[in-house]
């Protein structure tokens, strides 16, 4: 039995792609402004703007209203910077209005620690040259740490998602980005709503919040987007099979287009490289080719050979859109209970040292230097493979730590219980796993998902 991913998420980490009928699925369930489809912009993308830097920011209570009621321009009379967190910047809030009404909650959990509890409103502006006018613009917040993210631009609800504490999330603001002036963003985080007021951390149950990671804007060349990329291995090792998700935000047609694709190795020098023709579509199109590429080696934690594959989407000889992502060939497989990487025995050595980090976020590092340096100890004392779950929870998994991994051969195994074990959250766990899939899968070194963790039996969960 052979598995591009060894997990025990087999009806969702089985997916190639998103798939149209999964798309309908989640449509059918979200709520009118919530997103409706998975954008994996990474914000990572040569060209993409940064957001990062001084924010204005206010606090309000939460309410037991579904929807936030924006607050009044004049309430944004403090500074945060991000990325950061709010209860590492408590000093910056003092002279605030709405200091003195703040509520905290206190942790009741290992030690005793108060986190501020309720709404953060996080403000920007973004600058949109006219030539932005007509191109799709993606956000994403690269982690909405331990609350529900609400996003407006211009005053308008954009959307929003209440697993940011699993994933980084994307919205699409081109319906509502205004070319040619300043656009008012705001970011809400509320840590007192939804899975976030879970245990999702264990001792902060989800209260330690803020825009924890990079906030990034993605802007395309043309009317049309890249939505999502997904390399894997063909009928063997040396083969190369690509998925792209091309989309038009306005669901207007396509005319047909090119992908020019190309594959290069670690020093960027370029092995194969060609182009596939699009038909003419409306709305999404899925893009999928391959190509048998001889000098490709496969990734294990013995050799952790990796590429980039660059892709850019063209519409006679205007550019629309372009995409990079590094990848990585394996293949996991089976005999009874042995198990087999790319048709080799592997025996999987593994270590747990890192499941609650430090006493103020209880999240973990986000440094991908931090997580060389770890996984290279881990490595250097013979273990191959790190176990990232805890107790009622996803450890959300940083990109720094997949990358780190994916370069030094480390099999990474992560899990989420309260979607899988909890019987009053089991209708949310398409909802809460198919992102976590998405979002990972491109890393080798992320190999094995699991439905729970510390469970007397798994009865009732696969």
């Amino acid at each position: 039995m052979a598995v591009t991913s060894l997990s025990l998420v087999l009806s969702i980490a089985g997916l190639p792609f998103q798939d149209q009928d999964a798309d309908a699925t989640s449509r059918k369930t979200e709520a009118p402004g919530k997103v409706a489809h998975i954008i994996t912009a990474d914000g990572r993308q040569p060209g993409d703007l940064s957001l990062n830097g001084e924010w204005d920011f206010t606090y309000t209570p939460s309410s037991a209203r579904e929807m936030p009621e924006l607050p009044p321009e004049s309430a944004f009379d403090a500074k945060i910077q991000v990325p950061g967190r709010w209860d590492e910047q408590l000093d910056r809030f003092h002279n605030a209005t709405w200091w003195p009404n703040a509520r905290f909650v206190f942790t009741h959990v290992g030690w005793n620690a108060r986190y501020l509890s309720g709404i953060g409103w996080h403000r920007t502006k973004i600058d949109a040259p006219s030539t932005w006018r007509d191109c799709p613009v993606t956000l994403t917040v690269g982690w909405a740490a331990g609350a529900v993210c609400y996003v407006w631009l211009n005053r308008a609800f954009v959307g929003e998602y209440e697993y940011g504490f699993y994933t980084p999330c994307s919205f699409d603001l081109t319906p509502y980005m205004k070319a040619g002036t300043a656009n008012e963003l705001i970011i809400a985080l509320d840590n007192t709503k939804g899975l976030a007021g879970f245990h999702r951390y264990w001792a902060l149950q989800g209260r330690g919040s803020g825009l924890f990671r990079p906030v990034t804007l993605h802007v395309s060349e043309g009317p049309g987007r890249i939505t999502d990329i997904y390399v894997r291995p063909g009928e063997d090792l040396k083969e190369v099979v690509w998925q792209a998700l091309l989309e038009v935000p306005t669901n207007e047609s396509a005319p047909a287009s090119r992908l020019l694709w190309e594959v290069c190795d670690s020093a960027d020098k370029t092995l194969e490289r060609g182009e596939v023709t699009m038909p003419g579509f409306t709305g999404e199109h899925q893009a999928t080719w391959k190509k048998r590429i001889p000098s490709i080696r496969p990734w294990s934690a013995r050799h952790p050979n990796l590429y980039r594959t660059k892709i850019q989407w063209l519409v006679g000889t205007q550019p629309w859109d372009k995409r990079e992502q590094r990848f990585g060939l394996r293949r996991w497989s089976r005999d009874g209970r042995k198990l087999f990487l790319n048709g080799q025995p592997i025996y999987l050595r593994g270590e747990t040292s890192l499941q609650t980090l430090n006493p103020l976020s209880n999240t973990l590092p986000t440094s991908k230097e931090f997580w060389l340096m770890h996984l290279k100890r881990v490595k250097d004392l013979g273990f191959n493979f790190h176990v990232h779950c805890d107790h009622v929870n996803w450890i959300p998994l940083p990109p720094e730590l997949l990358e780190a991994a994916d370069e030094l051969g480390i099999i990474v195994q992560a899990g989420e219980q309260l979607t899988s074990a909890v019987p009053s959250y089991r209708d949310r766990y398409q909802e809460v796993w198919k992102p976590m899939v998405l979002w990972t899968r491109g890393h080798p070194s992320m190999c094995v998902y699991g439905f729970g963790s510390e469970d007397d039996y798994y009865d009732g969960v696969l």
